[in-house]
C-alpha cells in the first residue's frame, strides 16, 4: 500500500478576477508553513513532470505516490477559495532527494582537473552531498534537465549523436523501484548555451579527448 506524503494547505485569496498560477505560487510560498520548511525551489507538479520529461502517469504512480516502496515524495496540496486550479507543489530538493532515496540516482558529475582537462566522476546515490542536491535541484528548476528525446528535437541530432554527450558533460541516471529500465537525462550547465551545445556536437572529440570518466 502506498502512502501519499502530503503537507495539507489552505489558502483563502481574496480577489475580484480569476487568480493566475503565479499569484498563487507567490502566495504559497509566503505561506507559513513554507516558509518552516525552508522550501526553496518549488513548483507545480505539472512542471515537474514536464522538466523530466515524464507523463503525469509515470510521474504519478512512481514519484507522487508509488506502491512498491510505500512513499512518495512530499508535496503539499492546496486547497481554499480563489485558489488557482493547480493544487499540488513539490520542492526540487525534495524531488532530487526522492529520486536519490528510492531510485537509485546516479549523478555523472564533470569536474575541471588542470588546465583544460576534466573528469566525469561516477557518483552513486551514498556519494551525492548537499551541495550536489542543490545544484541538481537548481539546474532542474532552471529547465537545464534534458533527455535524448529533447536534444534530438532542439538541435536536430540523431540520437547516436546525442546520447554521447554523456561521455563529456554532466548527466544523471535512475530507475523507478521494480523497474529495470534505466531513464539518463543530461544536464546542461549554466554555461551550456545553444552555441556551446553546438561546439559539443561539431567538435565531440576534441572535447571527449580531454575528458577521463571514472567509474
Amino acid at each position: 500500500m502506498s502512502v501519499r506524503n502530503v503537507v495539507p494547505i489552505q489558502i483563502n485569496i481574496k480577489a475580484d478576477n480569476v487568480v493566475s498560477y503565479e499569484e498563487g505560487l507567490t502566495f504559497l510560498q509566503n505561506h507559513d508553513v513554507v516558509k518552516e520548511l525552508g522550501f526553496k525551489y518549488l513548483t507545480s507538479v505539472n512542471d515537474c513532470v514536464e522538466m523530466l520529461d515524464l507523463t503525469r502517469a509515470t510521474f504519478e504512480r512512481n514519484i507522487l505516490e508509488n506502491e512498491i516502496v510505500g512513499i512518495g515524495v512530499r508535496h503539499l496540496h492546496v486547497t481554499g477559495v480563489n485558489f488557482p486550479r493547480t493544487r499540488i507543489y513539490i520542492e526540487a530538493n525534495d524531488l532530487i532527494q526522492y529520486l536519490i532515496d528510492y531510485c537509485s540516482l546516479t549523478y555523472w558529475k564533470k569536474e575541471k582537473v588542470t588546465g583544460d582537462e576534466y573528469r566525469l566522476n561516477k557518483l552513486m546515490s551514498d556519494q551525492i552531498n548537499n551541495e550536489d542536491i542543490e545544484y541538481l535541484a537548481r539546474a532542474l528548476m532552471d529547465r537545464r534537465f534534458k533527455s535524448n528525446k529533447q536534444l534530438e528535437v532542439e538541435y536536430k541530432r540523431t540520437r547516436p549523436i546525442v546520447s554521447r554527450l554523456s561521455n563529456i558533460i554532466d548527466s544523471i541516471s535512475f530507475s523507478f523501484p521494480g523497474s529495470q529500465r534505466q531513464l539518463k537525462r543530461m544536464v546542461l550547465s549554466p554555461t551550456d548555451s545553444n552555441e556551446q551545445m553546438e561546439a559539443y556536437f561539431t567538435n565531440y572529440k576534441s572535447y571527449e579527448n580531454k575528458i577521463v570518466k571514472v567509474d
